[in-house]
């Protein structure tokens, strides 16, 4: 069982970077098509064309990244229906069972702190993907008046939680809890 709160820093940080990249994918993209116009050999044309459709293909893993880590509708609709949409989308990717409960949180969040808890509830599930072999989950949050909650347990094959936490080189999942909770008085802890 987990229970996590992730750093405001990190997420806000990740998210400006991500809006970075992509600005910079469209203003490169724009360039290059508006070099295509030119009077140019035929071989140059191919290769700015080539070149310009890569540009499209990332920009486009770059969109999906940039949703991925928060997606418009977080705005538009706010924390417990984006997460309702990404658990049921993981539910069927992976053929598994996720029981989602909350509680006190009829009330919107501030945008931060939903982007951070989104973030969280992504991270966490991503580990369970990859290492747990779980095939059922429970995901609880709740707002208290001082703290927001979030638990997650799953039937999977588990880790040791003190070797992880005491590893000198963490995995990239890991090294982002460390350094966000290095960087924000939030509070994360992990149970066996």
């Amino acid at each position: 069982m987990s229970s996590q709160l992730l750093g405001l820093p990190t997420a806000i940080g990740i998210a400006r970077e991500r809006t970075r990249e992509r600005q910079t994918m469209q203003s490169a993209s724009l360039a290059l098509r508006k070099d295509l116009g030119l009077n140019l050999a035929p071989t140059s044309r191919e290769r700015l064309a080539e070149t310009s459709m890569l540009a499209d293909q990332m920009l486009q893993h770059i969109r999906e990244l940039s949703h991925d880590l928060r997606p418009t509708m977080l705005d538009e609709l706010g924390l417990l229906p984006t997460l309702r949409w990404y658990i049921s989308r993981f539910a069927r990717r992976l053929d598994i069972k996720v029981e989602f409960e909350t509680f006190g949180l009829e009330d919107r969040l501030a945008a931060e702190i939903e982007t951070v808890l989104y973030r969280i509830v992504q991270e966490a599930l991503t580990n369970i993907a990859r290492h747990a072999q779980a095939r059922r989950l429970l995901l609880h949050l709740e707002r208290t008046p001082l703290r927001v909650i979030a638990v997650i347990e799953d039937d999977g094959i588990g880790f040791d939680v003190q070797r992880w936490l005491a590893a000198a080189t963490p995995g990239l999942g890991g090294r982002a809890l460390r350094d966000a909770r290095a960087s924000h008085p939030a509070r994360r802890s992990l149970h066996d």
